[in-house]
């Protein structure tokens, strides 16, 4: 729960710039941002969390975080656009949260979608936030028994 807290606060501090600095309306889509947000930082903490419990030291989950974020990140569309990207990147960017948290966020704020809209991003960024987690936690019994 901290881990989502804290991704919340952060991705809030954000949108509280972009709403000073460059006229992003946030008071007039903050439920949906909300929910957004909220989804986007679970899904954050769940794949955090399984790659902490994938790795037998903090020097081994420093950079398999490393590693997994640029790669997660990159096929997700939030280095280079993925329209730009062959059809097979584009196809793969379908399987990862930063793909589903960017269209989450676009149809609030570019497209002014209705909440029904959002059901799909939230629904496969939740989906995976419950599949990284499972994971986490399996691989942290394997260390119950050493």
């Amino acid at each position: 729960m901290f881990l989502v807290l804290l991704g919340c606060v952060q991705v809030t501090f954000i949108f509280v710039a972009a709403w000073l600095g460059y006229g992003v309306d946030l008071p007039g889509r903050l439920g949906r941002f909300g929910l957004t947000t909220l989804a986007t930082a679970a899904a954050a903490a769940g794949l955090a969390l399984a790659l902490v419990a994938a790795s037998r030291t903090r020097r081994q989950a420093q950079t398999l975080a490393n590693v997994v974020v640029l790669i997660v990140s990159a096929v997700g569309g939030s280095m280079v656009p993925r329209f730009f990207m062959p059809a097979l990147l584009q196809d793969a960017g379908w399987l990862t949260p930063t793909t589903w948290a960017l269209e989450a966020y676009t149809a609030v704020f570019w497209r002014d979608a209705p909440l029904a809209a959002l059901a799909l991003p939230v629904g496969m960024l939740l989906g995976f936030a419950a599949a990284a987690t499972a994971l986490a936690v399996r691989l942290a019994r394997r260390w119950e028994s050493l």
